[in-house]
């Protein structure tokens, strides 16, 4: 058996057995109203039933869906906002700009929707943003499926203080080194930025970089025509204490 086979298995593993004691091969367990259901998927993220979230979380399952989103200056910096305490998933750490789980039904883009408005009061209407990619925990070792979006703006959003306690402007390279230094940091934030940005580079090697990036071509292009259109005119990015 080959890493990737081993490593598929181990992971679903959970999921057959919470399958076999509910003797069901879909899950169809009925939720309290307090409690959001998602949807679980196999390694194609394709649907193959639903759970609470509670009981997803107390299974230790990860195939199921969220959506999260980094807002990028034309800095180079992220957005990031530190969550608050009451947060039942990584309280008090360093996360994705929005985040959420995707809803039993809901599409990702939907999710992406609902939770901009919630977490950032905004509405998508109001945002340049690009979906720049699929995360796996097979295969890129995030906790989730998660869809990465990309929002575009130098304007720090109003956001939601029951989601957050704090943010800052960071280069991707300025969020690893938190991390390291021990700093409370989302391992998917981690995965994410380490995966879609060079965290090693400065901002002003940013552009640069991704001439020669083998990233998605989706990024380089997008980023490097909003960077192109706000180099001179677009306000500067205001830092907000963490």
């Amino acid at each position: 058996m080959n890493t990737e086979n081993k490593t598929n298995k181990e992971f679903f593993m959970n999921t057959a057995t919470l399958q076999k004691t509910n003797n069901q091969k879909v899950i169809t367990n009925t939720p309290s109203p307090e409690d959001e259901v998602l949807d679980l998927v196999n390694k194609h993220d394709r649907v193959i039933g639903k759970l609470e979230r509670s009981k997803v979380y107390a299974a230790g399952l990860h195939n199921f869906r969220a959506i999260s989103a980094l807002i990028i200056n034309q800095h180079g910096q992220l957005w990031i906002p530190r969550r608050t305490a009451y947060k039942k998933v990584s309280p008090l750490h360093l996360g994705f700009s929005v985040g959420g789980h995707v809803s039993s039904g809901e599409t990702y883009d939907q999710s992406f929707e609902r939770e901009l408005q919630e977490e950032l009061n905004l509405t998508l209407s109001e945002v340049r943003y690009k979906r720049i990619g699929l995360l796996t925990p097979h295969k890129h070792g995030t906790k989730t499926f998660v869809t990465v979006y990309l929002i575009f703006t130098n304007q720090a959003p109003d956001y939601n203080r029951e989601d957050f306690v704090g943010s800052s402007w960071l280069t991707p390279k300025q969020l690893m080194d938190k991390a390291a230094q021990g700093e409370k940091v989302q391992n998917d934030l981690q995965k994410a930025v380490g995966y879609f940005f060079a965290h090693k580079l400065s901002p002003q090697k940013t552009m640069r970089h991704l001439d020669h990036s083998p990233k998605p071509a989706i990024i380089k292009n997008n980023v490097k025509s909003w960077y192109r259109h706000n180099h001179h005119s677009a306000e500067k990015a205001i830092c907000s204490p963490s």
